[in-house]
């Protein structure tokens, strides 16, 4: 249990809740816009997906760089002109007329918004210190809120026809008038010579085993989210916007649960609610997976949403809380096991599903979270050994 009264929303937490929904939103944008793109620059499918690989590999770069530019150049300098080079790859990728010019585009929205990423759980760490989990959660709140806005937002430019691309130009003004409005800002920082001394020392080993269970949590909530239409298709026998509308159902869950994971941390400790909502999305996955009933299968992808939603952010503030003393090198490195997962688990579920079906493959889903699970109890046993 922990107390709830010193946690206080001040106007840095805002803008760091602001800046993750500004994140979010742009992460998101490739699956909607992919169509549009694919069509305006004659792409095929292996060259569109290239985007949203480029993206991933931008950010395992700043996951292993980020903490090395922040301490050279600080919080303040970092946070801004992550947010600035991400709005900079936004409008490169409006304007790309070749697939060349907006995979560079995606690539450089993923590196330098990852820099951004790694910041603002930083700032909301030292602003918070140990309700970091209570702000992480609820920054997650807003991130969810904004992704799930993106294929909306698409779907009315493109019908109103100012195109995809008036759906990029929302988080481009809205970070550029948050620039402008509080760029000035101070943010939060540790004492900088206690930064520098433990900044080469190496990260405790109760970090790297909830990075081991971040890294198994991350992969099993994109490897669930990114093929739950097909499966769908395939294994129901659904039809597409029916499968779009089980996405929808999926993310509504997760938003949920991702409410009610704020408000519970500030009561429990990270830990101990990850590894509840791990185990919660494991039934869920097992529902779904044997399910060939539509009901039956959304029930599944409710009780999923609702777990795994919260793997990154108590997953992170777990981590974070780990290495109190090296919070830019443990964020950063979090941020690493994301973009890992986010790079490798979906692509190997769908090379797996090329050669055995989407059905079978997507069993992988279990043993991702069976991974994850363990690395959590690992790590909760490890804590309970040390105190």
């Amino acid at each position: 249990m922990t107390d709830t009264n010193s946690f206080k929303r001040s106007t840095v937490t805002w803008l760091a809740y602001g800046m993750l929904g500004f994140y979010a939103y742009l992460q998101s944008i490739f699956a909607p816009i992919m169509p549009f793109l694919r069509a305006e620059l004659n792409l095929n499918y292996s060259t569109g997906a290239l985007h949203a690989t480029a993206f991933a590999a931008g950010m395992v770069i700043a996951g292993i760089y980020s903490d090395k530019f922040t301490l050279r150049f600080g919080e303040h300098r970092a946070f801004w002109f992550g947010g600035a080079v991400m709005v900079f790859g936004a409008v490169l990728l409006a304007v790309g007329t070749i697939a060349a010019f907006t995979i560079t585009a995606a690539f450089t929205m993923g590196l330098f918004g990852t820099l951004l990423l790694v910041m603002l759980q930083v700032v909301l760490t030292n602003q918070h210190n140990n309700h970091q989990a209570v702000a992480l959660a609820e920054a997650n709140i807003m991130a969810s809120l904004c992704a799930s806005l993106v294929p909306i937002i698409v779907g009315i430019s493109e019908s109103i026809g100012i195109t995809w691309r008036g759906a990029i130009a929302i988080p481009i003004i809205a970070w550029a008038l948050i620039f402008l409005r509080l760029r000035n800002l101070p943010l939060p920082k540790p004492d900088e010579i206690e930064t520098k001394i433990h900044a080469s020392k190496p990260l405790p080993r109760l970090f790297w085993l909830l990075w081991i269970g971040l890294f198994w949590g991350v992969a099993t909530e994109w490897s669930t989210g990114f093929w739950i239409a097909e499966f769908m298709i395939q294994a129901v026998a659904v039809r597409p916007e029916v499968a779009a509308i089980s996405v929808s159902i999926f993310l509504l869950s997760a938003f949920i649960s991702r409410i009610l994971a704020s408000r519970l941390a500030r009561h429990y400790r990270a830990t101990y609610l990850l590894f509840g909502y791990l185990w919660l999305t494991l039934i869920g996955i097992i529902i779904f997976w044997l399910s060939r009933t539509l009901w039956l299968s959304w029930f599944g992808l409710i009780i999923i949403g609702f777990g795994i939603a919260n793997a990154y952010p108590l997953g992170i503030g777990a981590a974070m809380r780990a290495a109190p003393k090296q919070t830019n090198k443990a964020s950063a490195r979090g941020s690493l096991a994301a973009a890992l997962a986010i790079l490798i688990a979906p692509q190997t579920l769908g090379t797996l599903a090329d050669n055995i079906g989407i059905v079978n493959a997507f069993g992988l889903t279990i043993l991702l979270c069976l991974a994850a699970i363990a690395s959590t109890l690992t790590a909760i046993l490890l804590m309970q050994n040390n105190n």
